[in-house]
């Protein structure tokens, strides 16, 4: 009985911990529990910049092999960041503002 309220009460300190900085240790013990960290996502207005992003590389008839040639990153670092699985700063969507040739604030809400 001890080890499962243990066990109970260390979950729900590393569920309510995953917000804070983990270090390498822990988010190896997280993946072996299977446990993800949430999602970079945390908003409507950068899910509607993600959406944003998305639309502008279809309609500019672009690929992501060819975005990630034109600003020199993988294919995988443009998918990540189309599915929100990596954020990106202000700088890096003034590059695919460029790209698309859209203005910065086509992005923002």
């Amino acid at each position: 009985m001890k080890a499962a309220l243990c066990r109970h009460r260390f979950k729900s300190q590393v569920q309510t911990d995953l917000h804070a900085s983990i270090d390498p240790f822990w988010s190896a013990v997280l993946a072996a529990h299977g446990w993800k960290r949430p999602s970079a996502v945390h908003s409507r207005d950068y899910r509607y910049m993600l959406e944003g992003l998305r639309k502008a590389r279809l309609n500019a008839d672009l690929t992501q092999l060819e975005v990630a040639k034109a600003s020199g990153h993988p294919q995988t670092f443009i998918s990540r960041v189309e599915l929100g699985e990596r954020r990106i700063d202000p700088i890096e969507l003034q590059q695919f503002a460029k790209l698309y040739r859209k203005n910065f604030s086509h992005f923002l809400p």
